[in-house]
């Protein structure tokens, strides 16, 4: 199946999706946009009001005099109280993104709720302790994943501050390559974490799974769908510079339009995952409808858990069944009233 297809017909699906529900999308976007933007301010209120410092103030400019103290003294605990504050703002937003995710789930499984979505994993103690743990799993993952990258830019930092004064070498010959090496060091590492691309979508759509579950999970669909999901992704860049160049007035647009069509490519990767045979369903072009319904539509998930009893037969078979079984009943009595042959 050309993925380029694929990729065409699900943003046109999220299109239709959309259609009817963009001011509430936008809403549901926006809204925790506005608290996180809101926290930020009273975070700065309460350094500037407690300690007098503004975020600009926090700052290591002493270190070139080789004195490892925080300017005057006042901004240790200035820099103490930033990080906790930052944490409860996190502590705050990530239910908001898990929220953000379970509104556009519903939606691409044709159901329209309520802008209070995004606000369901403050209900449960739970959920909001599940959230945040499986957000600082992640965070913990990517860390010790980029320590590599990280330690070879810390070689060359110190390469080039140091090698001048201590080390005679070649600048162009010997930094050249090793800058070519970190950006590819780099973008492969990226593309490789996007192993983790599905936790927030699976958990939203299992929360009675195990966070170590729905990260293995992550990782197994997302096998051979990571360059698919970062093309996937590039595709926007046009929409998110339009953006820009409209001053953010396009962003009412395009942030919606990503965020579903991001949903339903999540959707495409867990039916291919769980049913091999399922990707020829997403070569069906939506537009030939021009209705989008996600009850019945090809681009939506199939249903989260299987039943295990057995499906009960149509009417049609079941009737196909009581003319046969009526048939061999009459075959069996013509059988048994002829005479024997000797």
């Amino acid at each position: 199946m050309d993925k380029s297809t694929i990729r065409r017909n699900i943003k046109a699906n999220a299109k239709l999706m959309l259609k009817n529900n963009l001011g509430t999308a936008i809403l549901v976007l926006f809204i925790p946009m506005l608290v996180y933007l809101g926290l930020s301010m009273f975070i700065q209120g309460i350094l500037t009001a407690v300690f007098g410092v503004q975020s600009n103030d926090l700052n290591f400019n002493t270190f070139n005099n080789h004195n490892y103290v925080f300017g005057d003294g006042t901004e240790v605990p200035a820099i103490i109280a930033a990080v906790l504050l930052t944490l409860i703002c996190l502590l705050i937003f990530i239910p908001l993104i898990f929220g953000i995710t379970s509104w556009f789930v519903s939606l691409s499984e044709g159901k329209k709720k309520s802008l209070g979505t995004i606000f369901d994993w403050f209900s449960s103690f739970d959920h909001f302790i599940k959230s945040v743990l499986l957000m600082l799993n992640v965070f913990v993952r990517y860390l010790i994943y980029s320590l590599p990258v990280m330690i070879l830019f810390g070689g060359m930092a110190a390469l080039e501050y140091l090698g001048p004064n201590y080390v005679n070498f070649n600048y162009v010959a010997i930094m050249a390559p090793l800058d070519i090496l970190y950006f590819a060091a780099a973008f492969a590492l990226n593309i490789f974490l996007l192993r983790y691309s599905l936790v927030t979508y699976l958990c939203v759509r299992f929360p009675e799974k195990k966070i170590n579950e729905i990260i293995k999970d992550s990782v197994r669909l997302m096998k051979g769908h990571k360059w698919e999901f970062f093309v996937f992704s590039l595709s926007f860049i046009l929409w998110m510079l339009l953006g820009f160049l409209t001053c953010g007035l396009a962003l009412l647009w395009v942030l919606p339009y990503m965020s579903g069509a991001s949903i339903i490519f999540c959707n495409y990767v867990y039916d291919v995952g769980t049913q091999p045979d399922f990707e020829n369903g997403y070569d069906q072009n939506p537009n030939a409808n021009n209705n989008f319904n996600g009850s019945s539509q090809m681009y939506t998930p199939s249903a989260p858990e299987t039943n295990n009893e057995p499906s009960q037969p149509s009417q049609d078979t079941q009737d196909d069944f009581n003319q046969a079984s009526d048939q061999g009943q009459q075959e069996q009595k013509q059988d048994d009233d002829r005479p024997e042959s000797l």
